[in-house]
């Protein structure tokens, strides 16, 4: 049976039980305004999805479960009390929260969003079953042993530091993080991004599943036998690019000493090596998408060349007269001599 409950001068349906008061939420409830700062600490679980929006609540009650998604936007005077279980998603990002730290006993069932907030550090016993999206957060260190089925994405952070037995099942992106190295036993199922960072070495045995982002960090050197969809070395040290290279979708290496590509990158859907010093393309290169080549050192074009989009030549010295027919169609190429960056 049903009763109902007040908060906010409102009157919500709850359930009472020998353990405790649920809060009826019929799928998803929105709590918006409330200027009353205590939350009924009687109650200890959520049925459903719930909203809070510019409320004025300092504490929430502990234990307390959320059968769906928490979400927390506008009550910077809010702390989230220990052992909170959301089972869904708990998303802070626009929270607003001046607390620094997360309670412990936190355990949230899908991902937890916490982007542009100021906490510094994750607590040690933190379970979360997918993801940790904190960019441009405040966050300083991570726990011990931190294992994610899904996606740890920080950057913009403080993190100089990544501890060992790191365990990322999708993309971990520390993008313009103060961070110079990685531990050698670092696991990273799909993407690493590490561009703009001071890191200058990877794991030898670093493997990927999808993309490798090294724009602008301090990266001199591939690993061997690397196997990735997307791979951008722009603007980084890297001179040589393995022959056991392998890329299946794009390449970008612009403003790179990269003088030649390996023959095991003859088939792509873009490649880009403005302002490189490329001199020699591999024999046979199909390109689905644009090729771009402008302000580079080449001089010649492979003879035997298929480009389904653009190629551009601005700024380079091959001749308008070196230019070959495709070598799929047999149809002109088409090139912009014009654009460079």
């Amino acid at each position: 049976m049903s009763e109902f409950l007040e908060i906010g001068g409102k009157s919500y349906p709850v359930a009472h039980s020998p353990k405790g008061v649920t809060l009826l939420t019929g799928g998803e409830l929105f709590l918006a305004d409330v200027r009353d700062e205590e939350f009924p600490q009687e109650i200890h679980w959520v049925d459903g999805n719930l909203h809070l929006y510019h409320c004025a609540f300092r504490k929430l009650p502990s234990p307390l479960q959320v059968k769906g998604d928490l979400v927390v936007c506008d009550c910077p005077g809010l702390e989230l009390p220990a052992d909170l279980e959301v089972t869904g998603n708990l998303s802070l990002s626009d929270s607003r929260m001046r607390s620094e730290n997360l309670p412990a006993g936190l355990a949230v069932g899908e991902s937890l969003y916490m982007a542009n907030c100021g906490f510094r550090k994750l607590p040690s016993d933190l379970k979360v079953g997918r993801s940790i999206i904190a960019d441009e957060s405040g966050l300083q260190e991570l726990p011990h042993g931190l294992s994610l089925p899904g996606s740890l994405i920080v950057s913009g952070t403080a993190i100089a530091r990544l501890p060992e037995r790191l365990r990322i099942g999708s993309a971990l992106v520390l993008k313009d993080c103060p961070i110079s190295e990685l531990p050698d036993d670092l696991c990273v199922g799909d993407s690493l991004d590490l561009s703009g960072t001071a890191v200058s070495r990877l794991p030898d045995e670093l493997t990927l599943q999808a993309d490798l982002f090294l724009e602008g960090s301090q990266v001199e050197q591939l690993p061997d036998r690397l196997s990735v969809n997307y791979l951008s070395i722009t603007k980084t040290r890297i001179r040589e690019i393995p022959p056991t290279t392998r890329v299946t979708v794009s390449l970008f290496a612009n403003f790179t000493q990269v003088r030649s590509l390996p023959d095991s990158l003859s088939q792509l859907t873009e490649l880009a090596l403005v302002g490189s010093a490329v001199e020699r393309l591999p024999e046979n290169l199909q390109i689905d998408g644009d090729l771009f080549l402008a302000d580079s050192a080449l001089r010649v074009l492979p003879r035997k060349l298929s480009v389904r989009g653009t190629i551009y030549l601005g700024g380079t010295s091959v001749p308008k007269d070196g230019v070959p027919q495709d070598s799929r169609t047999g149809a002109d190429l088409t090139v912009d001599w014009d654009w460079r960056p």
